[in-house]
């Protein structure tokens, strides 16, 4: 397209949609995007389509321990809830109680488990709105609409839902989302200084018994959604994984800086125990 059909696309298109200045603008926003792999829906999308666009976001801590709650208020007379919440897609709306072993049989009762299932699901309205539905009785979700602030706009990846800005990105639970689109872009920046700062504090000369831990990835700058979602993808154990066998598996990888970076957070912890002489089961949760 020459110069002259370029000036008069954007001069009849300027016509609809404001200055030639606004419609490159938009233009430009429109091919970042694309860039991201960011799936937009459109704003005439049936019900339908949209809940085939929603994606899996993970509940987090406060999220689990809420639904957690109010399954075991409506249900006093039960007792045992060891198995705690369990996030499966396949359970849409509400959450659903199930169990593990025997409590009939008093020979196996020492096997008997309960929990309940439960996930919340992300929809990308447009670029600056996402809706996110959780669950809040045993039938029915709650829909909440989290709007991107100024510089910020949701996209979606591999690794799920994420919020993006010139700083990085951030991939948010559903407990994080719930606090207001403000928290999550601090999450994102302390995110990236955290990542900056465990690339400075710890020189890579890794002893063969270091391990490495989910604890270790979000104190490398990981979020914990990103994190959940790159270990079921390559069906890792969530426990302790050996050091050098995670840079091995991940050396091939895009996300190699991230491992990385999470490394030098379990070698920077690992160092600190060694001096210690003891170590913190807070820094080992997973």
């Amino acid at each position: 397209m020459s110069k002259k059909s370029t000036r008069e696309f954007y001069k009849n298109l300027s016509k609809r949609v404001g200055t030639i200045a606004e419609c490159v603008k938009k233009r430009e926003f429109r091919d970042g995007l694309k860039s991201t792999n960011t799936v937009v829906p459109g704003r005439y999308l049936t019900i339908q389509k949209r809940i085939r666009l929603a994606t899996k976001i993970p509940l987090g801590e406060s999220l689990c321990k809420k639904t957690l709650a109010i399954a075991r208020d409506r249900n006093r007379r039960f007792q045992e809830w060891s198995l705690g919440v369990v996030e499966d897609e396949r359970n849409n709306d509400g959450f659903k109680i199930f169990t593990r072993g025997s409590n009939s049989d008093w020979s196996k009762r020492s096997t008997f488990q309960r929990g309940i299932i439960a996930v919340a699901s992300g929809t990308i309205v447009s670029a600056k709105k996402l809706s996110v539905s959780y669950p809040i009785s045993e039938k029915s979700n709650k829909a909440v609409e989290i709007i991107a602030p100024r510089g910020y706009y949701w996209g979606k990846d591999i690794n799920g839902i994420k919020l993006v800005g010139k700083v990085g990105e951030y991939h948010p639970t559903a407990s994080e989302c719930l606090r207001g689109a403000a928290s999550v872009v601090s999450l994102l920046k302390a995110a990236k200084a955290s990542r900056i700062a465990a690339k400075k504090s710890a020189k890579l000369i890794i002893p063969s018994d270091l391990y490495v831990c989910v604890r270790d990835a979000i104190r490398g700058g990981n979020c914990i959604a990103g994190v959940t979602n790159w270990i079921n993808r390559n069906k890792i154990n969530k426990g302790h994984m050996k050091a050098s066998r995670l840079i091995k598996l991940a050396n091939k990888m895009p996300e190699l800086g991230r491992v990385m970076g999470t490394v030098r957070a379990a070698l920077e912890r690992h160092n600190e125990e060694i001096v210690k002489g003891y170590c913190e089961l807070r820094y080992h949760k997973t």
